[in-house]
């Protein structure tokens, strides 16, 4: 589901700050308590740094969601763009990754690789906080 964007959120990335600014209010949109369950979004970005997509490509469980690198890597694809950012978020209010998470994130960045798209980040964010792959030197 491809999640529409306001004009300010249409904004260059610069930062993990930025992605942020852009899915806390994607995220907030959601009800309580469909915020109790882990989503994970692709955010599609231009080679000079504009975000072209912000697609919801899984729905989870209360501490896990599950996709493959199809679900990840489809819009990228169809739509040309070269790099991308994925984003979940963690009801439990932590925003420290799981070995599961850790996992799925280097798969993606192989998965990159073989395809020709670049993964410049990770996010995991909660309703105050988040943690950048790239920033901890995770990715």
């Amino acid at each position: 589901m491809t999640i529409k964007l306001s004009l300010q959120q249409q904004q260059t990335i610069e930062c993990s700050a930025d992605i942020y600014r852009i899915m806390r209010p994607v995220f907030m949109r959601r009800n309580r308590l469909q915020r109790c369950q882990e989503c994970l979004w692709v955010i599609g970005v231009t080679s000079s740094g504009h975000v072209k997509f912000v697609e919801l490509v899984a729905l989870g469980t209360l501490n896990r969601v599950a996709a493959n690198a199809g679900d990840v890597f489809r819009t990228a694809l169809l739509k040309g763009i070269s790099r991308l950012i994925l984003v979940h978020n963690h009801p439990c209010g932590n925003s420290s990754p799981s070995f599961a998470d850790r996992q799925f994130t280097d798969n993606m960045k192989k998965a990159g690789i073989l395809l020709g798209i670049q993964l410049l980040d990770h996010i995991v964010l909660t309703e105050s906080d988040y943690l950048s792959f790239a920033d901890e030197g995770l990715l």
